[in-house]
């Protein structure tokens, strides 16, 4: 089950930070994400794509944006995303929310 924040992170070597960020103001389900954008989801079947949420330790804190922290809900982390993009997605997230 997605948690708030979810979204999906699509590698992308052509992209100027190397990866796309897929989320919805609508939902937190990796599926519905990615069916309301038409976008295969390949999660664990492919190096290209993972799951992550980014959320506060409990919502009664949720207005504190700068204590989320970014969860990779995969069994494995692929090689590309490593510390530097992890800072880049988290900080992509924080502006969102």
């Amino acid at each position: 089950m997605s948690n708030f924040k979810s979204a999906v992170i699509v590698y992308d070597i052509s992209a100027q930070d190397r990866f796309h960020i897929l989320m919805s103001p609508w939902t937190d389900s990796y599926e519905d994400i990615c069916n309301s954008l038409s976008f295969e989801n390949t999660s664990g079947t492919t190096n290209a794509i993972i799951h992550v949420e980014f959320s506060p330790s409990s919502m009664d804190k949720a207005h504190l944006i700068d204590d989320y922290k970014l969860k990779i809900d995969e069994s494995q982390i692929p090689g590309w995303f490593d510390a530097e993009m992890r800072e880049r997605v988290s900080s992509r997230m924080r502006a969102y929310i």
